[in-house]
């Protein structure tokens, strides 16, 4: 994980304001959602960072059950927790607002709920803290993901299996960031995605992270009661935005988030909205203005 866009905006002189913090998606490149930092930068009159997430467990690694390396939740929170420290991105001892699109939604929860006195507000956009919005087909992906993975560790040609996979999910990663371009994303992130798919180790990688049970557990079920519970008693403010043609999305398992979030008592200026349009939609709507409005009222203006 390397801070991509902002971090110098950090050290301008006048900067007081807490630095707002996006984690991109499951394509991983920072660098599509470029020209949205920017704009988010100006509207909110302070720094935004945004890095990349490929998590693919070459920039760090963590040791679980009987000295097997995974990449998965346990890698993340670790990597979120030596980059939001490091000196060379100066957020150590600061409040910043943490941002998070889609798959990385589940991730932000959960850096959030250990670090809560590190955050000054929380801001979900097309999230799958409620659940994916095809459980079904999402089941049979993890499934494939699954048996690629059990081949791939067991032995006697299971790399053959895990490669046939890549053969399709690298391509079709990249098919997806193409199609953002079209939705406005910056189309300066699609040769990082494509060398991302071609980095050494990204085949067991990508499949461990698909397979993290937390990952798993989440994209089927939604944010667990108990999670959301710990998320309202922090006190931290929460704007969510989710899109009323977005497939990628359940909003009826975001419904049961929110009404959890507000029976446990939430904050009273947390906002939750559903808007026109697909799980892009934020590259080109009104989203970078909401948001920095947002930012500002929690930093108590």
């Amino acid at each position: 994980m390397v801070p991509l866009f902002g971090k110098e905006k950090l050290a301008e002189e006048g900067a007081v304001l807490p630095p707002i913090v996006l984690s991109i998606g499951g394509t991983g490149a920072a660098m599509n959602s470029k020209s949205f930092a920017e704009t988010l930068a100006k509207e909110y009159g302070g720094p935004v960072l945004i890095y990349d997430r490929f998590n693919m467990g070459l920039s760090d690694n963590t040791t679980v059950a009987k000295g097997v390396v995974k990449n998965g939740m346990g890698l993340w929170l670790s990597q979120l927790n030596q980059m939001f420290d490091s000196d060379v991105v100066g957020l150590k001892g600061k409040k910043f607002h943490t941002m998070a699109f889609s798959m990385s939604t589940i991730t932000q929860l959960h850096y959030v709920l250990q670090n809560p006195d590190r955050v000054r507000s929380v801001i979900f956009l097309s999230g799958i803290l409620g659940a994916v919005g095809d459980p079904g087909r999402f089941r049979k992906q993890i499934g494939a993901f699954e048996a690629s993975s059990s081949s791939s560790a067991s032995g006697g040609g299971g790399n053959n299996g895990a490669m046939t996979m890549m053969k399709f999910v690298g391509p079709g990663l990249y098919k997806r960031a193409a199609g953002q371009v079209e939705e406005g994303a910056d189309p300066d992130g699609l040769p990082v995605i494509r060398a991302m798919c071609r980095t050494k180790g990204f085949t067991q990688a990508f499949l461990e992270q698909m397979t993290d049970p937390t990952i798993v557990e989440t994209s089927l079920r939604g944010a667990t009661d108990e999670s959301c519970r710990e998320l309202a008693e922090s006190g931290i403010p929460m704007y969510v935005r989710n899109y009323e043609d977005d497939s990628d999305v359940n909003l009826d398992g975001w419904s049961s988030i929110w009404e959890v979030f507000r029976e446990a008592g939430g904050n009273a200026s947390s906002e939750y909205e559903i808007k026109s349009g697909k799980h892009h939609a934020y590259y080109a709507d009104d989203s970078a203005r909401k948001i920095a409005a947002f930012a500002r009222m929690a930093n108590g203006e």
